[in-house]
């Protein structure tokens, strides 16, 4: 597996305050990824891409984007890389395996995550017994007396139909870009500068989502063939 597409749902609880955000997730074994924010109460139509190098962040909305590196993304109090948020720290975490469960008809292996932290934070992944692709990832945190609780569904996972032409990001013409890079002396000049470096026209992922639902359409066939057979 090289690649993989899929729709994230994620609901998350604050006290009596919930919200549910749905976007759509593109990732590849090189960590390189890209997530759009459809239906979000905070980042709704916003694509935030990795390309290995550089962070890209798009707010349709404002027209703005955001050119970052590695370090400005802690700086600003953003995690990023979806999978590191899984499981905080998983090199330091206390790991156990749960066993199994099915999540939306898919066999998962189900793994604990329980951090080292004041915070009591734990998580539970899991993984498609297949692929090891999430299928859901459950988590829980205190704050100042708090409970904070997150769930998100994977679904729609398409694999190896991520081109690599997904994590070069097209801007319109007329956005606006503030370079936050570290190597930027003059951010002010060069965000007139690179405002032409972006290549007009919108995004070509539909279309290739369209391709990859026709792959995954053919393997949910497939499945239902084997069922078939076996019953």
């Amino acid at each position: 597996m090289d690649s993989f597409k899929a729709t994230l749902t994620t609901q998350s609880s604050a006290g009596e305050v919930s919200t549910e955000t749905k976007a759509t997730l593109w990732y590849a074994k090189d960590d390189k990824y890209r997530i759009e924010y459809k239906e979000s109460e905070y980042l709704d139509e916003t694509t935030m891409v990795w390309d290995g190098s550089e962070y890209t962040v798009y707010n349709e909305s404002s027209n703005t984007v955001y050119k970052m590196d590695s370090s400005d993304d802690q700086d600003m109090g953003m995690d990023m890389n979806f999978f590191e948020s899984l499981g905080t720290g998983l090199e330091e975490a206390n790991l156990t395996y749960e066993g199994t469960a099915t999540v939306d008809g898919h066999e998962t292996h189900v793994l604990e995550v329980h951090g080292e932290t004041e915070d009591n934070a734990t998580s539970m992944i899991y993984l498609d017994a297949d692929n090891y692709i999430p299928r859901k990832s459950v988590s829980e945190t205190s704050y100042d007396g708090e409970t904070i609780s997150s769930s998100t569904i994977f679904s729609d996972i398409a694999i190896n139909c991520v081109s690599d032409d997904t994590f070069t990001f097209e801007a319109p013409e007329d956005a606006e870009v503030v370079d936050m890079t570290e190597d930027d002396s003059d951010s002010d000049d060069s965000s007139s500068d690179d405002g032409n470096n972006w290549d007009g026209g919108e995004s070509d992922q539909s279309d290739e989502w369209d391709d990859c639902e026709e792959e995954m359409n053919d393997d949910d066939a497939k499945e239902g063939d084997s069922d078939s057979d076996g019953a």
